[in-house]
């Protein structure tokens, strides 16, 4: 059931998670996933591992789409404790550790939940340590010099074995029995969030429709649903869209109930803030073509859009 429904993005963070009863289990979150996962209209999304640096990185963007649908977006560990450092003022939960340190200012480079880690066939085992966990452990051991070890090594390098070698002293043995995984701890406190949400029975928070820029919009459309061939409909739709946005321009609001009626005719579209979004579309343009002439000083009226209409050149 949706409404109790969780998808959760992770990798290295918990590498032997396999499975979690009410969570939908994704892989590391890449640029469109999010806008993705909102076709499926989960009640929460986790964000806690994410990709960069090879491929584009998931957006802000989708994350404040997910919370205009009525989506509670929790993020924590990783790149989710990143974003929601970034989003918290508007509405992202951020959960645990990792996301206070960025919250409040002690983290401020990106390169701190960073590592090394293996591909889905092997689980996304970790390779290398970040240095959020160096810090948990350097804290346990009161030994602070290690976390200045720690940043000297790229994180492509940071190895306990190296770490323990570059601090001069082996205490894996101790790490091994006491030291406990940052990263983990706070990816399991940000799942538990999440699931204890979902299943609460509370309401989803009210709609709203982000003003995002066009440039942002054909993203979406292309990650979602790729590059759609042009048909006989597309002047009817750019037309509608140039109209609504004269409209807006104008100061123009759409009567509100025949918005709630496009929505209920709108069903193919899976997110609520984007039907939302194309029910103002297409009541905003039936109240331009409505009353044409009182759109400019000297508008044009539907007997002239009657006349222009039966002589438009036909596409061959």
């Amino acid at each position: 059931m949706s409404d109790r429904r969780v998808i959760a993005f992770v990798g290295p963070s918990l590498p032997g998670l396999r499975r979690l009863r009410g969570v939908d289990l994704m892989p590391p979150a890449r640029q469109g996933d999010v806008w993705r996962a909102l076709e499926a209209r989960p009640r929460a999304i986790a964000l806690i591992d994410g990709v960069f640096e090879q491929v584009p990185s998931v957006w802000h963007h989708e994350l404040v789409a997910a919370l205009a649908s009525g989506i509670t977006v929790f993020g924590a560990a990783s790149m989710g404790a990143l974003r929601a450092a970034e989003l918290y003022p508007l509405g992202m939960l951020g959960v645990g550790q990792v996301f206070r340190w960025y919250r409040d200012g002690r983290l401020t480079d990106d390169g701190a939940v960073a590592l090394l880690h293996a591909d889905a066939e092997h689980h996304y085992r970790p390779l290398t340590v970040p240095l959020v966990n160096v810090m948990h452990v350097a804290a346990q051991l009161k030994a602070p010099r290690l976390v200045q070890v720690a940043r000297r090594l790229h994180y492509q390098q940071r190895t306990w074995p190296a770490l323990w070698r570059a601090f001069g002293k082996d205490l894996e043995p101790w790490r091994r029995q006491h030291g406990e995984d940052l990263k983990a701890l706070d990816a399991r406190a940000c799942l538990d969030a999440a699931l204890a949400l979902a299943q609460s029975g509370a309401p989803r928070p009210e709609l709203t429709v982000p003003a995002f820029s066009s440039f942002v919009r054909r993203r979406r459309l292309l990650d979602v649903h790729g590059q759609r061939p042009e048909t006989a409909l597309t002047d009817e739709g750019t037309r509608t869209a140039l109209l609504a946005a004269w409209a807006q321009s104008l100061g123009l609001s759409p009567d509100p109930g025949r918005v709630r009626a496009l929505e209920r005719q709108l069903t193919e579209v899976r997110d609520p803030s984007e039907r939302l979004r194309y029910a103002r579309l297409f009541a905003l343009e039936e109240q331009v073509l409505a009353a044409p002439e009182r759109m400019l000083p000297d508008g044009p009226s539907r007997l002239e859009g009657t006349a222009i209409g039966a002589l438009r050149p036909r596409r061959r």
